[in-house]
């Protein structure tokens, strides 16, 4: 009983400590929502990442699948030129239309923008 009451009183010496004289704690005090500027998406860097790891996991399917059907013998060598198109072509497809759906949105914007752009890339210069 003793010792339960000592870690008790403890306890309690510990909480009386960290308390303010005001009777708040100190993590009341501190500021979470501090309102800082985001910095802007790159979006190209993030579409980019995206397709690669798509891409990955394309090619690491289509490999596995082949390589199943080339252990187990069901897959005719008839079959092999296909490969690489059931590999590479989906890919390299979605990347040529992420490509072209850029350049079109970029058509969407105006001159001022494009302005903003340039002055900014003198000033990095």
């Amino acid at each position: 009983m003793e010792a339960s009451d000592g870690f008790a009183h403890s306890k309690i010496v510990h909480l009386t400590k960290i308390m303010n004289p005001t009777g708040t704690t100190r993590m009341q005090h501190r500021r979470f929502n501090v309102q800082q500027e985001k910095p802007p998406v790159n979006w190209r860097r993030g579409m980019f990442r995206l397709w690669i790891l798509v891409s990955s996991a394309w090619l690491m399917g289509w490999i596995i699948f082949f390589a199943i059907k080339f252990v187990a013998g069901e897959l005719p060598t008839q079959d092999l030129p296909v490969v690489p198109v059931v590999l590479f072509g989906p890919p390299l497809a979605l990347l040529l239309f992420a490509v072209s759906a850029r350049w079109a949105i970029q058509g969407f914007e105006t001159e001022q923008t494009s302005t903003r752009q340039d002055l900014h890339d003198k000033k990095t210069d």
